[in-house]
């Protein structure tokens, strides 16, 4: 099996990352780093072969604010994250809570986020 990493600023356009679709794509405790999930989802959901995964893990929606400087420091509940993953055209759409985990010093907790391209 082989396994590839690859780090760049990606729009969703052919020409990127040589035209490679992937089976998985995993994003974990990036999302509340980002200005706009619905734009991220589309473009990781671009990147996946037909029947591909994509999976993201972040922070559960919360009253208690994230010790980060981020545009979502309260977390995500399971109808914005199924909102951006069925908008990206993902399908069998999952969102299950994961476990808590310490953070900065405070108790949070995570979930599990998962949907598949279509065929």
């Amino acid at each position: 099996m082989n396994y590839t990493s690859f780090c760049a600023e990606l729009q969703g356009h052919d020409s990127e990352l040589d035209g490679d679709k992937f089976d998985v794509v995993v994003c974990s405790a990036a999302y509340h780093h980002l200005e706009s999930i619905e734009a991220t989802t589309g473009v990781l959901a671009f990147f996946l072969k037909p029947g591909g995964y994509l999976l993201v893990v972040d922070f559960t929606t919360s009253d208690k604010v994230i010790p980060e400087d981020v545009p979502n420091r309260f977390g995500f509940s399971k109808d914005q994250i199924c909102a951006a993953f069925e908008g990206a055209g993902l399908i069998e759409v999952d969102f299950e809570q994961l476990s808590s985990a310490r953070f900065h010093g405070q108790t949070v907790d995570l979930f599990l986020a998962r949907g598949k391209k279509s065929s």
